[in-house]
């Protein structure tokens, strides 16, 4: 078994989807209308991995309020996370465009990995992860 997709509920797939793009290199390849249903879906791919960011007209919104964590404090997925090569470069990139961080970097010695974790344009939360030597 392995990883193919997963999907993000959005209340706008079309800013979502470019901000995917944009900041951590994701391209679109292919959008769905399902008009009975209220719902459009973007493709996004990197590499072999598959993205979802579905929009739903009639679903409700998240209070982004629910905690100082918002989103993540709500059951199911709380986070997705990348596994990158160069976490600084990541790191100035998305300070450049504002990115809100929940945790710029942080350390795992005994995992062997450094992190950082910030929330996307809607509130969710995204972890970057690289490996390291000790």
């Amino acid at each position: 078994m392995r990883p193919y997709s997963v999907a993000i509920q959005a209340n706008n797939a079309s800013l979502l989807s470019a901000w995917y793009c944009e900041n951590l290199g994701f391209e679109i390849f292919d959008k769905e209308e399902f008009d009975d249903y209220n719902m459009k879906i973007y493709y996004l791919q990197q590499n072999d991995f598959i993205l979802e960011i579905i929009e739903r007209k009639d679903a409700p919104a998240l209070d982004k309020k629910l905690s100082k964590f918002g989103r993540s404090q709500v059951p199911g997925f709380s986070k997705i996370a990348f596994e990158i090569d160069n976490l600084d470069s990541y790191i100035n990139k998305l300070k450049e465009r504002n990115t809100t961080f929940l945790m710029e970097k942080s350390r795992k010695k005994q995992k062997k990995i450094q992190f950082s974790m910030f929330y996307d344009l809607e509130g969710n939360l995204i972890q970057l992860i690289e490996k390291v030597e000790s």
